[in-house]
């Protein structure tokens, strides 16, 4: 299965990781320039054990891969996983500062309607129901 998974911290990159250790294609996008140049040389900015050996076991088999192309790799997906930053409000509602919505193209074709998305740390629909 072709999963993007948008956001490469302590969620994204955990989650985009076991995803590719059980056999799917995932890519893992993130708007950070950055800290993508630093995942596809090998540099994991987090700590969780084990998780430096999986990435790099799933990038050599070719499962695991990092972009900053957020349109090209949710429009090629099967599936989205949104695994962005999601503070609290004061009310403990949460506050999404860091999602853009967007429209599905029009006439939005039929892959958009059928599109699955997981619920990770949190969700949103990017596409037309």
């Amino acid at each position: 299965m072709r999963i993007t998974v948008m956001g490469t911290g302590y969620v994204g990159l955990v989650v985009g990781a076991c995803l590719a250790e059980t056999g799917n294609d995932v890519v893992c996008v993130d708007t950070d320039e950055g800290k993508i140049a630093g995942l596809q040389n090998g540099k994991i900015p987090i700590f969780e054990p084990g998780l430096e050996s999986m990435v790099q076991r799933n990038e050599e088999f070719g499962r695991l891969r990092f972009s900053t192309d957020l349109d090209g790799m949710v429009a090629a997906a099967e599936v989205v996983v949104i695994a962005v930053g999601t503070p609290s409000g004061e009310s403990a509602s949460v506050v999404l500062l860091r999602l853009h919505f967007r429209s599905p193209p029009d006439p939005c074709p039929k892959r958009y309607s059928d599109r699955r998305l997981i619920q990770g740390l949190m969700a949103a629909c990017l596409m037309n129901e």
